[in-house]
């Protein structure tokens, strides 16, 4: 049966040509050496820095931080980017990525303290990688909104604003 597959592996890898075209040497955990083109190499692998050095659960944990800052910051970018085409979809739509991000920035946050223990204070993704983004703002907190008509929105504890208003797509997120 054919099935749709998503890898998750981590590897050692250095530039290199092969007949000409630039690439990447790969070394895989079982010692396996194989070659892959630069963008396909690139498109599918997340640069972490040299953390050879560290436990296999501790390279772990920096990849699994460098995907999630990287897939938060492309979702920031598809919600707040002016001209994107989440303006097109349903406000419950909205309201959930919205949270999604939240909750993404939470996430990142405490695996950022993990890592700050493990391999000192002041540690980012840019130091670790530059191909890495930094952390993004957290999103506002936005309660799912009411479709019923006349209904008074709940408000969102902290906030002013009834968690019924459109979120604006031009701002970005406030910070904690």
């Amino acid at each position: 049966m054919t099935q749709t597959f998503v890898g998750t592996k981590i590897v050692l890898a250095w530039p290199q040509e092969k007949d000409d075209v630039a690439g990447y040497a790969v070394r895989y955990a079982d010692g396996y050496t194989s070659w892959s083109p630069k963008e396909s190499f690139e498109e599918a692998y997340l640069a972490l820095g040299n953390i050879e050095h560290l436990a296999p659960f501790q390279q772990r944990l920096i990849a699994e931080y460098a995907q999630l800052t990287e897939k938060a910051e492309k979702l920031k970018a598809f919600l707040y980017t002016p001209g994107s085409t989440s303006a097109q979809l349903p406000e419950v739509e909205l309201a959930d990525l919205t949270h999604q991000l939240t909750y993404m920035n939470q996430y990142a946050k405490v695996l950022k303290r993990r890592i700050d223990r493990i391999v000192g204070e002041g540690y980012s993704a840019t130091a670790v990688s530059n191909e890495a983004p930094a952390p993004v703002e957290p999103a506002p907190v936005v309660e799912e909104r009411n479709t019923q008509p006349d209904a008074q929105a709940p408000k969102v504890e902290g906030n002013d604003t009834p968690s019924g208003e459109e979120p604006k797509k031009d701002e970005e997120p406030s910070g904690e």
